[in-house]
């Protein structure tokens, strides 16, 4: 007796993965300070917003992955035997995979795109196959310093040209407030130049908890201050790994009565 057994391979799919990192320019980092990143693969399920940490089978946890650099590039590395159909006999609802750093490198904001795609949430990188390459980007986040002078009615004052003003930057750590730079804009050809700056997160090994930014010049005018036009506080504060621009704003003072 000759006994045939037909043995079904449920569909299986795979996704290839990489890293970019880019510096404060914009430039590929050429000797990037982190050489090992982690991350973790989302199951996407047709017509869902949002995914959940893919767990293989006979397996309790999500696996953690690594990518290094290593040469002068980062490697590309493939996660396979990834479910390709929520109904594998069927065929029917096509799951997509995208992935999230675990540990997010500190002082850079974290991107993803699939392929040639734009950057942007984890989710909108997600691939259906190894056709497609998720990439996780980092970037040097900044802040940008500029600056405003307004009048008593809150309408911009346009200076004369060639003025300066000179501020400094500090970082709240659990033992003070130690400055961590010093910088000038000008006003010339129309316009405020810019400071850029990349926030350390740690100063003397201590970590800074918050930042802020002081005007040292001497002006007739109140000072307040704004991240991304919104007045600075708790809920709106300088921080690091996003950039931000942070302008110094001299209103004109009312006189009292």
């Amino acid at each position: 007796t000759v006994t045939f057994t037909n043995i079904y391979e449920t569909p299986k799919t795979s996704i290839k993965v990489t890293k970019e990192w880019y510096d404060a320019s914009g430039q590929p980092a050429a000797d990037p300070e982190i050489k090992t990143i982690k991350f973790q693969v989302y199951q996407l399920a047709e017509g869902e917003a949002e995914g959940t940490l893919y767990i293989p089978e006979g397996q309790s946890e999500s696996p953690v992955y690594e990518i290094h650099y290593s040469n002068g590039q980062w490697e590309e590395i493939l996660v396979d035997k990834l479910p390709k159909y929520a109904d594998p006999i069927l065929k029917t609802g096509e799951y997509r995979y995208y992935v999230v750093e675990t540990e997010p490198s500190s002082g850079f904001k974290t991107a993803y795109k699939c392929g040639e795609g734009e950057e942007g949430e984890a989710v909108d990188a997600a691939a259906k196959d190894d056709t497609q390459t998720v990439v996780i980007v980092n970037r040097e986040a900044t802040i940008s310093v500029t600056k405003k002078f307004v009048n008593k009615y809150g309408e911009e004052v346009i200076p004369d040209e060639n003025t300066s003003i000179n501020f400094k930057i500090y970082g709240k750590t659990a033992y003070g407030n130690p400055e961590l730079t010093s910088g000038s804009i000008t006003y010339a050809n129309g316009e405020w130049s810019t400071f850029n700056y990349k926030l350390p997160t740690t100063k003397d090994n201590n970590p800074i908890l918050s930042y802020s930014v002081e005007e040292t010049s001497p002006t007739n005018y109140a000072v307040s201050y704004l991240v991304n036009g919104e007045p600075i506080s708790d809920d709106n504060p300088i921080t690091s790994g996003v950039d931000q621009t942070v302008t110094i704003v001299n209103a004109e003072r009312v006189p009292e009565d």
